[in-house]
């Protein structure tokens, strides 16, 4: 089994790096153009301010998250924000789903939640790293 571990809060450029495709495979699986895509990648068009349909698209094509793409803190509270208030209306369809889901296979949640665990792992890790190279050697 093969996870890929995104970086929460990385943007499109590196998280389509870690999923291993070219800028021109991502524009085929996603329908967004390459030119688009580009654009994204190098910041003359913010990604933060897509319409909801490209980013959809993107984390459809990439296999990930919403917050994966998102790199302004003001929208990835935003996200995060609107998840928690309305988590509780989400959850009572998903409990029926889940239930269905747990009979056939029980390995997705845990999938899920390593993936997450990962996640948060390298992202501590590259916060530890980017203070260590500030930090002056003696």
């Amino acid at each position: 089994m093969k996870f890929k571990v995104f970086i929460e809060h990385g943007g499109l450029k590196k998280n389509r790096e870690i999923s291993g495709m070219s800028p021109e495979k991502l524009a085929q699986k996603s329908g967004i153009s390459l030119e688009m895509i580009r654009q994204y990648e190098d910041e003359t068009l913010d990604l933060n301010q897509a319409p909801l349909l490209n980013l959809l698209k993107l984390c459809r094509a990439l296999d990930c998250d919403l917050p994966v793409l998102l790199t302004d803190t003001e929208s990835l509270t935003a996200y995060r924000k609107y998840m928690s208030e309305y988590a509780d209306d989400f959850d009572e369809d998903e409990d029926e789903d889940v239930a269905e889901d747990e009979s056939e296979d029980e390995t997705g949640y845990e999938e899920e939640e390593a993936q997450t665990s990962i996640t948060e792992a390298i992202a501590a890790l590259k916060r530890l790293s980017e203070m260590l190279k500030e930090k002056p050697r003696e």
